[in-house]
């Protein structure tokens, strides 16, 4: 059938024919039809629950909550089951999302899913769809997930292994598919009210400190979703819904450097970030039958996300000289160490919107497909304008620092830093840290940047059946895909504060710059309260003597060109599929090929230090008795002008290929299935790559590299192959073991290359002296690669329960991969391995579930062998554990109670980064943790 449950039969030979109807989840029923020659008949199929079903919701007069949860997961099994493909279904109603509200959420309860990744593939190398329309990015490739609308959803399809009719993309996709307005009967809304807040904080409402604008509100906050569906007619539907989230969070961390070769900490930043986070969506779709065989469908859709982050830190330098080991820091007796503030205030304001317009002909015979669409994507951060700068530079250097209780304490965040200082001057004076009045405002600090990508899709297909000996069916399609993409990144503009006076005269008591009610209201730095110098109060300063504040135009000039970078790119493709089922539909085979075509045209900076100076006719740059080259202007911002072109190279280039792909479905019987795929696909470089820039030394200089960009660049490509034995609810378990292979050929290495003339030629560069005396860094196709994997999925009702236990179910995802090959050190960003698991109970009108994910470390990139750092050292993410929680209950039809918890294991649920090789003792691995804490949400919800 179609998504609405309607189908046609063609081509019936007159008499009676048995028709047979299934969906897992309900029993299966057949029914007799009389078909006269010539003429068509209407037969509707109403399914009863399967027995085991039937017994958990007739328990109950009320079965809101196992009328939805069972709905869901059968909606799940069906849709994955029916697929022609390697698929994985989560159905959107199945759980409960709690304090996340974003696509990634649902990842986790997929095998090989995993926050933005799919297989352990980078976000870049996938695409996310919604109703099969491609969305933007901003300002790259990837889709960011937290600007994905996520309304009116009736499931989220992950398929790891295209037919011809999808993108032929390289990490896969993520398609999530609406509701139809004709799914109900009768027009319904649902209401949800809740509250999400961080359960370490309490839950007391009183206001929080306004540390910058926009901080200054409750710690709980209400939230909302409506949805309305409303079936005018069995011709005419329509759906709207609207969602408000909002929350508000503090998270504390640490930022530490240690010295891998001698084993102590050289350094440590102490951060704590409150923020303040509000997402808005709405929704809009028709859909119209004009006719039996026609529907035409139109939707609007919108996501509004708005942060507000002051992050603040305090940074203990020990300075060279120092020695230490694992507990403590013992400071150089010159006195090298330093005591600085570091801070990170920004709003960062991200929406998307997404038009769409579909028209679907059904015959008998012929099946049409034509589409439009319109998605655009927007993100950007200010500060400066909204009252105060995004960080300052305020420090006090010249110190001896010693520290104790490194790796002492029993709190995960608390034990990666010490527990006690002891700080003097150079004079042996002692110096409290935590007083920031007796820090030196240096200079101070905006940043804006905006990215806005915007795609448009149109995308036609027409098919046709053929009365064969066995089911055949021809689809021939094409889709054209333009992308606009800007980033106007202006970057940092630094304004150096009285420049020319002593620290001692811009330590900012003088100013008072340090506000202290707010610093009353933050957490403890080592027994006691940090006296933060303040952003808005600073500001303020600027408004009031903008004369105390330098503006550093030549660096501020510099950062906005190279900012600056357009990208246009229309992706073409074309393709044929064929559909063949025999052995009386046990075997399905889907195959063909894709072609697709890419033309990028892109617009970067070009940064040519020769251009500053004075040139011969031949172009060598003119140098004094001294050898050095003679400027054009002494001013530096007319110099950075001369220097920096904004969008001053210029690329336009295309490729193209050929994309086989061929899926293979068998029904060992109705409840187990076998399949097989192979398909090639394609992993485009990302924009950053692909954006013409040149970045060349500077003339004084007697040789060093010149950076570029290039932009011949060629995309990655995959040849995958799938093979999945599939059970659904055979013995009451759901269930899936698959095994995969992608051979990677051509990703991307770091290249060194001496300059030559025709190098200097190919990528662009101009500037005679540049021959023979730099190299070229760029990065080149050239890596080799080979992923295994094996991806299990289970499912079991236990049914085998007594009455009163029916209900419970248990679930498990797992996924391993492996990489081989000879680039293997070049190929970073890939997570090994990925689990998760839970318990559900479902009874008529109570629900109760907890699940756990946990992610294996990931490989990150290379780090320099050095000093402090050993060969073979890599940076990682660190693995993460969470747990999850969630209850539910109905009231009534129209009133339902429930309560999800997130992240309740505090002490394994960290966010950060790690670097070691290994031979690195854990304790001196830690690189960046950060503590969420439990997230509650408690909300009231029912239906109309």
């Amino acid at each position: 059938t179609d998504a609405n449950g309607e189908y046609r039969l063609a081509n019936i030979p007159a008499g009676t024919v048995q028709v047979r109807a299934t969906y897992i989840g309900l029993e299966d029923k057949t029914e007799t039809v009389n078909v006269a020659s010539g003429q068509s008949v209407l037969r509707d199929f109403e399914l009863d629950r399967s027995a085991a079903d039937k017994e958990t919701v007739q328990l109950d007069k009320i079965t809101v909550v196992a009328d939805r949860v069972i709905t869901a997961r059968a909606l799940a099994m069906n849709e994955q089951r029916q697929a022609p493909n390697s698929k994985y279904v989560v159905a959107f109603d199945e759980y409960l999302t709690g304090f996340d509200d974003t696509l990634q959420y649902f990842l986790r309860f997929i095998p090989g899913g995993a926050g933005t990744s799919i297989r352990g593939l980078p976000g870049d190398m996938g695409s996310v769809l919604i109703d099969g329309t491609t969305l933007a990015g901003a300002g790259t490739r990837a889709t960011s997930l937290l600007l994905v609308p996520l309304n009116n959803v009736s499931r989220i399809e992950v398929t790891k292994v295209p037919t011809p009719d999808m993108p032929a993309i390289l990490g896969g996709s993520i398609n999530v598919i609406s509701k139809s307005g004709f799914e109900l009967k009768k027009p319904q809304l649902t209401y949800n009210l809740y509250s999400s807040y961080y359960a370490d904080y309490g839950t007391n409402l009183d206001r929080q400190p306004a540390w910058i604008p926009g901080l200054g509100t409750r710690h709980i906050l209400p939230s909302l979703t409506l949805n309305y569906s409303h079936p005018f007619n069995d011709r005419f539907a329509m759906t709207a819904n609207f969602a408000l989230n909002d929350t508000y969070r503090q998270q504390v961390g640490t930022i530490s450097t240690w010295d891998l070769v001698k084993l102590y900490m050289t350094n440590i930043n102490s951060t704590w970030t409150p923020v303040h986070l509000t997402t808005k969506s709405a929704r809009v779709g028709f859909d119209w039958k004009i006719s039996p065989k026609d529907i035409l469908s139109a939707s609007a859709q919108f996501r509004h996300r708005d942060s507000i982050q002051y992050e603040r830190g305090l940074r203990v330098d020990s300075g060279g000289g120092a020695t230490g080991d694992e507990h403590t820091i013992t400071g150089s007796p010159s006195g090298n160490g330093a005591i600085t503030q570091t801070s990170s205030d920004l709003r960062i304001v991200g929406n998307s919107s997404l038009y769409m317009a579909k028209y679907e002909h059904r015959g008998d015979i012929w099946r049409i497909n034509a589409s439009a669409s319109e998605s655009v994507t927007r993100s950007q951060n200010g500060n400066i304008d909204n009252g105060y700068f995004y960080n300052m530079s305020v420090n006090r250097s010249q110190l001896r620092i010693d520290a104790a209780g490194i790796n002492t304490a029993g709190d995960v965040v608390e034990k990666t830093r010490p527990q006690s200082y002891t700080v003097v001057d150079r004079a042996g004076v002692t110096v409290d840290p935590r007083d920031g009045n007796m820090l030196t405002l240096n200079n101070v600090n905006s940043n804006f940047s905006y990215a806005r990508g915007k795609k448009s899709e149109y995308k036609f297909d027409i098919g046709r059946d053929f009365d064969t000996s066995f089911p055949l069916s021809v689809k021939l399609g094409a889709m054209v895909q333009p992308f606009k993409n800007v980033a106007t990144n202006i970057g940092t503009t630094t304004w150096d504060f009285r420049p020319g006076l002593s620290a001692t005269d811009r330590m900012a008591g003088k100013y008072g710059l340090v506000d202290a009610t707010l610093t009353a209201q933050g957490p403890n730095w080592a027994g006691a309260p940090v006296g933060w110098v303040s952003p808005v109060l600073t500001y303020n300063l600027y408004k009031e003597h903008p004369e105390y504040f330098v503006k550093n135009e030549a660096g501020s000039y510099t950062n906005q060109v190279n900012g600056a970078r357009i990208l246009e790119e229309t992706i073409s493709a074309g393709y044929a599929r064929l559909d063949a089922r025999l052995f009386k539909n046990k075997l399905w085979l889907v195959g063909g090929v894709r072609y697709e075509k890419t033309a990028d045209e892109g617009w970067g900076p070009l940064n040519d230090p020769t251009a500053q100076y004075l040139k011969d006719a031949s172009g060598k740059v003119i140098r004094n008795s001294s050898g050095q080259p003679t400027l054009i202007t002494t001013d530096p911002l007319g110099r950075a002008q001369l220097r920096y072109t904004e969008l001053g190279t210029h690329v336009k280039r295309s490729y193209s290929g050929y994309y086989p792909s061929l899926s293979a479905t068998y029904n060992i019987r109705d409840d187990l299935v076998l399949r097989a795929g192979y398909a090639k696909t394609v992993g485009r470089p990302a924009i950053n790559n692909i954006i013409p820039s040149v970045s060349i030394p500077d003339a004084t200089g007697t040789g060093g590299n010149i950076t570029v960009t290039n932009t011949a660049l060629n995309p990655w490509s995959a040849i995958s192959y799938d093979l999945a034995l599939e059970s659904y609810q055979l013995k009451d378990i759901t269930a899936s073991v698959s095994v995969f292979r992608k051979e990677f050929s051509d990703f991307f290495v770091s290249t060194v290359t001496p300059a030559t003339p025709e190098l200097l030629e190919f990528y662009g560069v101009t500037g005679g002296d540049a021959a023979g005396i730099y190299n070229i860094v760029t990065l080149q196709n050239g890596g080799d690669a080979v992923m295994q994997g094996v991806e299990l999925s289970y499912k079991h009702n236990l049914t085998f329960l007594p009455n009163w236990a029916r209900g419970f179910q248990v679930f498990a995802n797992w996924t391993r991969r492996y990489v081989t090959g000879k680039n293997t050190g070049d190929f970073s960003g890939f997570f090994p391995s990925n689990i998760s698991w839970g318990v559900n109970f479902t009874r008529p009108r109570f629900g109760a579930q907890f699940s756990s994910t946990y992610r294996a470390e990931l490989r990150g990139n290379p780090v320099a062998a050095g000093a402090t750092i050993p060969a073979n050292t890599f940076d990682w993410s660190r693995a993460s554990l969470s747990y999850q929680a969630s209850v539910q209950y109905s009231i009534t039809k129209h009133i339902e109670l429930y309560a999800v918890i997130l992240d309740f294991n505090n002490k394994f649920n960290l966010i950060g980064l790690r670097r070691h090789n290994p031979d690195t003792p854990d304790y001196a691995s830690d690189r960046q943790t950060l503590k969420t804490g439990p997230k509650v949400t408690i909300g009231i919800r029912g239906e109309f």
